[in-house]
């Protein structure tokens, strides 16, 4: 008999063969790990994630975009990837940005505990940090289902005390949204963050996300120039 682990919703259960499903919250199997096998380090998690995302990320320590990561050597006219568009000078640009900002620790003065919690729209975080809102992650080599995906952001997100983002691609329809169904399965928490498609489409987005009960909704103003949503049927507009 062997002790299984969801990693989606933290469930233990024992089987002498590792299940396909999930009970509690129906991840398949490649969400569920022996006990034995979980990791317990940051650097076994880098582990594990370089042996699913071989050939796409290296899960390296410094995630920058420089031209020497792999995830920079992704074919053009293939979807947008890791690594970002054409050189990948936003990717850099961005990671030099937040490498700008910097404490400065302060030893002198009264004793206090410092208190990170703050709002954001009207939402109470423990800390200032949110998940991005990416999407697609099934595409890499299969590893992971994209619904559970999300839910495995959203779930964490709730444990740390912030919410998360998800964001949208060419394979998530109106009728068939992984973002969507993943923050119905967590009562809502989450905030859908959606392409700029037509008006009537976003509408109809929007509605879903206001009846699962979302806080908030955004839109990717920088999808308008996705050319795989157009080449997919589902076109993108300014």
């Amino acid at each position: 008999m062997n002790q299984w682990y969801c990693s989606v919703c933290h469930e233990k259960f024992d089987s002498k063969d590792q299940p396909d499903t999930c009970d509690v919250c129906h991840a398949d199997n490649r969400m569920i790990m022996n006990i034995k096998e979980v990791p317990q380090s940051l650097d076994q998690v880098r582990d594990l994630a370089r042996k699913k995302l071989k050939g796409i990320c290296a899960a390296y320590p410094s995630c920058d975009g420089n031209f020497d990561k792999i995830c920079q050597r992704e074919a053009y006219g293939k979807p947008i990837g890791l690594g970002g568009v054409g050189q990948g000078r936003s990717f850099r640009s961005n990671f030099e940005a937040l490498e700008n900002i910097q404490l400065n620790m302060s030893v002198l003065g009264d004793h206090f505990e410092p208190d990170t919690s703050c709002s954001f729209l009207g939402i109470g975080l423990d800390f200032p940090v949110l998940p991005s809102s990416t999407a697609g992650a099934q595409n890499y080599n299969d590893a992971l289902d994209e619904t559970m995906f999300c839910t495995s952001v959203l779930r964490g997100s709730k444990e740390a005390g912030t919410i998360g983002l998800r964001g949208d691609t060419w394979f998530y329809t109106s009728e068939n949204n992984p973002s969507l169904n993943a923050m119905k399965a967590c009562d809502g928490y989450g905030i859908p963050i959606f392409k700029p498609r037509s008006q009537d489409v976003l509408k109809i987005l929007i509605e879903k996300a206001e009846n699962i009960g979302c806080k908030a909704v955004g839109i990717d103003l920088d999808g308008c120039g996705s050319t795989i949503m157009a080449r997919q049927g589902q076109p993108v507009f300014k």
